[in-house]
């Protein structure tokens, strides 16, 4: 384990532990840890139907996974959608980890990115 994998790895299992709203996932290959967030569900997505939802509010989960080659970001975005796995850079784990809105960052990734190849973060 490289000493930024290690760092990672260590911040994981302390946000698990602080309350910060990140919860350990057990059963996983690798470290998975994962953050809930409660989101009003649009009216749009409101019924019983393919692709709807019957409640007020949904939860949207995002993972992290510290796996042996790459870490993985999975984006459960709401429960009519499936969660996709994304191969990421330790650069933006690290933004994640340390964000305060960890979904914001998500979102924004590429925006954060092309920042910082022009220097700008």
């Amino acid at each position: 384990m490289t000493k930024t994998q290690r760092a990672i790895r260590a911040q994981m299992l302390a946000l698990t532990k602080v309350g910060a709203g990140w919860d350990y996932v057990p059963g996983s290959y690798a470290l998975t840890i994962r953050k809930t967030e409660l989101v009003r569900t649009p009216e749009i997505n409101r019924g019983h139907g393919f692709g709807q939802w019957p409640d007020e509010t949904y939860h949207r989960y995002l993972f992290v996974t510290l796996a042996a080659r790459r870490p993985i970001i999975g984006d459960a975005p709401a429960p009519w959608m499936k969660r996709q796995d994304v191969e990421t850079t330790y650069w933006l784990v690290q933004m994640i980890l340390d964000a305060d809105d960890p979904f914001s960052v998500w979102e924004n990734r590429h925006i954060l990115a092309d920042n910082r190849k022009a220097g700008k973060a």
